[in-house]
């Protein structure tokens, strides 16, 4: 899942990274106004964690940033997409090292391509790009 997280203040950009079971797995600063900050957040599994619940989603930055005063969030389960049941990838300690030659082969005229299997700027629509 995705959730947006409006904090109160002008925040020092930031990024932070958890571990499994954990209800978030990443977060970074995002937006800057002039008395708050947004922040971007993803978590690995849509059913431990609302995005749109904002006790919830305060709790879980509170594991990183406990100083953070949550104002406003506003999410999305992005597995729930028809078309595209997926979220961005949070790999494990050397899995993409490991196995990203593997996830490059062709299959034939069948390459895959997107930005999971970029060798750069994997996750972003550049990656995505290189890939194809």
């Amino acid at each position: 899942m995705k959730t947006w997280i409006k904090v109160a203040g002008r925040v020092q950009p930031f990024r932070s990274y958890g571990g499994r079971g954990m209800a978030l797995t990443f977060a970074r600063t995002e937006y800057f106004d002039e008395d708050s900050t947004t922040l971007v957040a993803f978590g690995p599994d849509a059913s431990l964690l609302d995005p749109n619940d904002r006790a919830g989603v305060s709790s879980a930055l509170a594991l990183w940033r406990g100083d953070l005063e949550v104002l406003e969030v506003a999410g999305h389960n992005r597995t729930s997409g028809e078309l595209s049941p997926a979220t961005w990838p949070m790999q494990q300690s050397g899995q993409l090292t490991r196995y990203l030659a593997a996830l490059q082969e062709s299959f034939g005229c069948v390459r895959p391509a997107g930005s999971d299997y970029a060798n750069g700027r994997d996750s972003f629509i550049d990656g995505a790009i290189e890939s194809g």
